[in-house]
């Protein structure tokens, strides 16, 4: 997100801050996406009234998710999933896949299924599942490296390959080619060639399965122990597509799509228009953007609502006119259609600045200062019933870019006493005049430190008139 980097160089140098890097969180959708929410606060501390402080944050969609994703795609080439069928089903798998987009840390895989028959006079089984090469290199390989993987160079994605040479009973074409497909349906045997290709992915990784098929299985049990009862032990999520119903009774929970879904936690649609895939598929299994929200302290400042597969984002609002004493919670918030949500928090202590009184050169009414010599300048911070000199921090103490005198054993030349007879403390430091910094034509000086008031670290503040002499 190179879009919401600030420039804020100047600005720290300006306000003498500290800047830090953008807070960020990853989170997987539902739908096995990459969720990123990035909030860019320049800085962690700030002088309230020094001026603005804008904020960004964007929520994106399709980056690497925190824990591996592996898509499985399954489709039924049975014999009654006819031309216009299968058309149909291949363009939706595609689609599905090119709206995940080239995400990394995601692998797809590809089983097509039929049925099994047992011819009577060999009583050989012919073939009824086939996991797909994905990869147009040596051997067969189940698993493409990323949904958009491209080996071949040919700027069509090998999954897309592979899918449009897929034909009924014929199998898969590409790149190493099936046998010949049976012309039964066998869920048994589809959901049992997905759990061995789980078996192969490391534990612990996010396993989700698009099913789909024109009709009920014909042959096989569903759910036999290495079927079903196993894809559920697994924890994969199967959502699950009826092609070509005219009502929802294909998604019914007493039906075998119906039932896969639901006993996985995924979802069963009726598609009783086939070619309305290309469509109904990304639909279903992706997610969109559809809220991000900026506040702090509890306060909304600002919301993005809306319906965006990549991106929202919201941009420089300044939140120095919210800003309170102490520190300061800024928080991003987005949420998809699907109901995933992330959040990330900045912080930023602010703090004002303290006006001191104090006093150049006590007993003296010309505060001459000769900015060539080498003496010390003797400076007084006049403590008060609102300013208690106790709370100074001397090391920070600077005039005019001079710090207080130290002897050679580092000791600071500074001392607390009552300058001006009043019963208050006052800190009388002397500071070394040859290292201040001061035009010749200054009429004052001022001196700068930290003090700690209520348990904040605080700046401080305080002018006196002085005469430069020669």
């Amino acid at each position: 997100m190179k879009t919401l980097l600030f420039t804020i160089g100047a600005l720290a140098a300006t306000l003498a801050i500290e800047t830090h890097a953008i807070e960020s969180a990853i989170t997987t959708t539902t739908t096995g996406q990459g969720l990123e929410l990035q909030l860019d606060v320049p800085v962690t501390d700030m002088l309230i009234g020094s001026g603005a402080l804008p904020v960004a944050t964007a929520a994106t969609l399709g980056v690497a998710p925190p824990t591996p994703v592996n898509i499985y795609y399954v489709l039924d080439i049975s014999g009654s999933m006819t031309l216009p069928k299968l058309t149909a089903a291949r363009a939706g798998l595609i689609a599905l896949n090119n709206s995940i987009g080239d995400a990394a840390n995601t692998e797809i895989a590809y089983v097509v299924f039929a049925g099994a028959r047992v011819e009577s006079n060999t009583q050989q089984q012919l073939l009824e599942v086939y996991t797909a090469d994905l990869v147009p290199l040596e051997g067969i390989q189940p698993f493409a490296s990323s949904p958009l993987a491209d080996v071949n160079g040919n700027g069509i994605s090998d999954f897309q390959e592979v899918v449009l040479s897929t034909e009924v009973t014929h199998g898969v074409r590409l790149f190493t080619q099936s046998p010949r497909m049976d012309l039964y349906t066998n869920y048994q045997l589809a959901l049992e060639a997905v759990n061995e290709l789980i078996a192969q992915q490391p534990q612990g990784e996010i396993n989700l399965v698009t099913f789909v098929s024109d009709g009920m299985p014909t042959r096989g049990d569903y759910l036999a122990p290495d079927a079903l009862p196993a894809t559920v032990a697994n924890g994969a999520i199967i959502n699950t597509f009826a092609v070509g119903y005219s009502t929802a009774g294909g998604c019914a929970l007493n039906q075998p799509l119906g039932i896969m879904a639901s006993d996985t936690g995924g979802s069963c649609t009726v598609v009783s228009d086939p070619a309305n895939l290309s469509t109904t598929l990304p639909e279903v299994l992706t997610t969109t953007i559809n809220h991000l929200s900026l506040s702090i302290n509890g306060t909304l400042l600002a919301e993005q609502n809306g319906n965006e597969p990549g991106s929202l984002v919201i941009s420089s609002i300044d939140v120095a006119p919210h800003l309170v004493v102490g520190d300061n919670s800024i928080t991003s918030l987005t949420t998809t259609a699907d109901g995933t949500s992330v959040s990330v928090e900045s912080v930023v202590n602010a703090y004002r600045e303290v006006a001191v009184t104090i006093d150049i050169r006590p007993g003296s009414d010309s505060n001459t200062l000769n900015l060539s010599a080498r003496g010390a300048l003797p400076v007084v911070i006049l403590g008060s019933d609102q300013f208690d000199v106790m709370s100074v921090i001397p090391e920070t103490l600077r005039i005019e870019a001079a710090p207080l005198n130290s002897n050679k054993k580092g000791k600071m030349h500074y001392s607390i006493t009552d300058s001006n007879g009043d019963g208050h403390p006052d800190l009388l430091g002397h500071f070394a005049i040859g290292e201040m910094s001061l035009p010749s034509d200054a009429t004052a000086a001022t001196l700068t430190g930290r003090a700690v008031i209520d348990g904040q670290d605080t700046p401080i503040r305080g002018s006196d008139n002085v005469r430069i002499v020669p």
